[in-house]
Order: C-alpha cells, then sequence, then structure tokens
C-alpha cells in the first residue's frame, strides 16, 4: 500500500508529494530531503488503526495543499536511484520479479490456504518472511529478558502473555503450551525473523554441535558446564542490549533487511529514501563488539572438532583467544564453513569508523565516506549497503543467538 502525502516544506516553503510505502508497524518514521532545497525533513505514520494513515509532522514539514516533486519513500525495499522521483512507482514490483520462484512457491502455499469465502490481499513482502510488527514483538521480549535477570518471573510471564495474545492471528506462530517458556520465545522469534533462510542457515550450525558431541562427548560436557555457569548470563543481556538498539531503528534497517534474508546482493543503483543516520552510524560498530565478544563460543566448538580439548586453540589456549584483537578472532575456525558464516560480514574496518565517529555522511544523504584508522585511505559506501552489511551482521547475531539457545536446551537448562 501506498500512502500518497502532501507536504510543505518548512525550509522552501514549497509543495512535495511524498509516496510513502506502507510497513507493517505500528509507527512507522521516515527522514528525507526536500528535492527543491535539501533540507531535510521528517514525518512518523501512526498505522494503528488500518487502513486509516495518520500522519504526524516532526520536523521541517507541515501538511500541505498541493502536489509539488514526488519523492518515493520505500518500507521493507531499497528504491533505484532514476525512479526516485517517479509517479506511479511500486518498488515491490521489482523485488518480485527478481524473486519469481520464491514469490511463485509463496503463492502456491496461499493458494492452498485459500478457502471459498472470497479474494485475499497478497502481501508481497510477507509472502516472502516479513514478520509483521516485529518491533512490537521485540518490547515484549527485552521486557521479558529483564524480569527474568532480576527474578521477576511473575512479570516476565505477563509480558510473554502479552506477546501471545499480539500474536494470536497467526502472524507470529501457532503457540502451544510447551512452546510458553523465555527460552523457546526468543528461539522462535529469531527464526521468524531470518525467514524464509532460518533452515538453511541454522542447521548446518545446530549439525556442527552434534558432530562435536560425537567426537569428543566428554569436551562437549566440559563446554557445556563452561557455557551454563560462566557465559550464559552475560552473553543473553548484550544480546538484549544490541537487538533493542537494532529495532529502535527498524525503520531505517527494514529498507534492506528482506534483501539480506532472500540472500540477494543489493545493486550499486539502490537507495534507501529514509536517512535517519544519527539512529544507525554507531551501530555497526556496537553489534560487532557483541559478535567479536561471542566467537569464543564457535572457536571452542571448532576446537573439538579439530580433536583438541575445548578451550586449546592451535597456538594459544581459549583464556588467551579471549584477550586478542577482535579484528583477528576469526582465523581459528577459518576453514570451516559452517562456523565461519557467522562472520561471512565482519569489517573492523567500518567497525572502527562507526565505533569512532569517523563516519561522514554526504549532503545528499545517500554516500558515506570514511577512512582507515581515521586518517588513513578513503573508503566510500552507499548509506543503503550500509544498512544492508549493518543486516547481515544482525542476522549473524540472531543466528549465534539461535545457537547458544539450542545449546541451552540440549543441555536441559534454562536461561
Amino acid at each position: 500500500m501506498i500512502s500518497r502525502i502532501l507536504i510543505t516544506c518548512l525550509a522552501c516553503h514549497k509543495p512535495n508529494t511524498a509516496r510513502v510505502q506502507i510497513g507493517h508497524e505500528s509507527e512507522q518514521s521516515v527522514s528525507f530531503l526536500c528535492p527543491n532545497c535539501g533540507a531535510e525533513m521528517r514525518l512518523k505514520l501512526l498505522l494503528d488503526n488500518p487502513p486509516h494513515v495518520k500522519v504526524i509532522f516532526e520536523e521541517n514539514c507541515e501538511e500541505g495543499e498541493e502536489e509539488g516533486i514526488i519523492t518515493n519513500i520505500g518500507a521493507g525495499f531499497a528504491i533505484d536511484k532514476d525512479n526516485l522521483h517517479r509517479d506511479l512507482y511500486f518498488p515491490s514490483f521489482e523485488l518480485m520479479r527478481e524473486n519469481a520462484k520464491a514469490m511463485a512457491a509463496a503463492v502456491d502455499e496461499i493458494e492452498l490456504n485459500i478457502n471459498e469465502a472470497g479474494p485475499v490481499i497478497f502481501d508481497t513482502t510477507i509472502a516472502l518472511g516479513t514478520l509483521p510488527r516485529s518491533a512490537e514483538y521485540w518490547k515484549f521480549l527485552k521486557q521479558a529478558l529483564r524480569f527474568h535477570n532480576n527474578g521477576q518471573t511473575g512479570l516476565m510471564e505477563v509480558q510473554l502473555n502479552k506477546l501471545w495474545e499480539l500474536s494470536a492471528d497467526g502472524a507470529f506462530i501457532d503457540w502451544t503450551e510447551e512452546d510458553k517458556s523465555l527460552e523457546n520465545t526468543l528461539f522462535m522469534f529469531f527464526q521468524r525473523i531470518m525467514q524464509p533462510s532460518t533452515t538453511k542457515w541454522l542447521n548446518p550450525l545446530i549439525d556442527t554441535i552434534k558432530k562435536a558431541a560425537e567426537i569428543n562427548t566428554n569436551e562437549m560436557k566440559e563446554l557445556c558446564f563452561h557455557y551454563d555457569h560462566d557465559l550464559k548470563s552475560d552473553r543473553f543481556e548484550s544480546y538484549s542490549e544490541i537487538f533493542s538498539e537494532y529495532f529502535k531503528a527498524y525503520g531505517e534497517f527494514n529498507q534492506t533487511l528482506l534483501y539480506v534474508r532472500l540472500e540477494q546482493q543489493l545493486d550499486t543503483d539502490k537507495v534507501a529514501t529514509s536517512t535517519n543516520f544519527d539512529l544507525t552510524k554507531m551501530f555497526y560498530g556496537n553489534a560487532f563488539e557483541v559478535l567479536a565478544t561471542h566467537l569464543d563460543l564457535p572457536a571452542a566448538i571448532n576446537n573439538i572438532l579439530s580433536g583438541r580439548p575445548y578451550d586449546q586453540m592451535e597456538k594459544m589456549d581459549l583464556k588467551h583467544y579471549r584477550t586478542i584483537n577482535k579484528a583477528n578472532r576469526t582465523t581459528c575456525f577459518a576453514n570451516n564453513a559452517e562456523l565461519s558464516w557467522l562472520v561471512s560480514e565482519y569489517d573492523s574496518t567500518v567497525r572502527n569508523a562507526s565505533h569512532h565517529r569517523w563516519f561522514k555522511l554526504n549532503h545528499a544523504r545517500n554516500e558515506i565516506t570514511y577512512r582507515s584508522g581515521g586518517t588513513g585511505a578513503i573508503h566510500k559506501i552507499s548509506y543503503a549497503e550500509y544498512l544492508y552489511r549493518c543486516n547481515k551482521l544482525t542476522m549473524q547475531l540472531m543466528l549465534l543467538a539461535c545457537f547458544e539457545l539450542w545449546l541451552i536446551k540440549a543441555m536441559g537448562k534454562s536461561l
């Protein structure tokens, strides 16, 4: 669904027309440049009463009375640069063409479930795996985790019950009583976010745990004991913090998330149409730090797979491994295809630029410039590509969280 919004820019007082692709959250924030003067305008769409759309004009804009230059704004899609100001343009059509096989399978699935009551509305992004209200679900999970960590079990269950009530329409999952634990809820949420690639990404990792247990049961037990007693609690506090940061800026990241989940490269001519860089510029560095800290678990699994004790790498022990430069923590399992996928997006140069605020966004807000080490070689990346890489890093973190949750369940333990 496209909402056509007439806007007056308060900087130049000229009319604008925003054609906004409506997303699947209860609120949708949009930040874009006036095509007349280049001033940033910010809107918030309230979508909690569909099909009605209420617009709050937040910064440098007000409701307009006449049509102006068109700006297409995509939720769940990046847009071809040449079509940014074209009327009657629908970015979802391109994604449908590029993913014809996946779309055909989704149509077949829908046709199997259509009853005789009449036609149904076909939503491209949902058919391709998008979870509506993802950010809203996460708010309940974040609170549930916080109450769990504080020993407030009753309040934790209240938050989980709210989530289950919200998902009663089947958008999330068909719940059964045994599903209703914090561990299962987190596991299923992450699985659902990664669709349609969940099985492809997760099953090989679970197989590595099983294989390690077959190779050396005693070492696997020692690793599980170490994880349960020394690592588990802090890990999920870190996950909660970084995923909360992600979902706070979900409207920005969601512009390229579907491309990552479909394992589809982002074309160089694609642009992100909402550009609230203040919400996203620190994310890559922060997510990199969490991932780097948590790589000790796949490293320990790789030790067992290599015929060594879980805490002994080829050239150092696990204690020393945790002190080395984070950029070098992937080399010990680089030859394991299943484990190395967890760091297929792992760029310390981008991390440093993000972490130390070396990013510079150009005036058109479509390209980021940064220097290696802050003063070295110049690098350039489009804002859309930056969001894409942040999403890939997030999928790796969710996959690693599922890896750990599966291990906890296999141990017969809980968070």
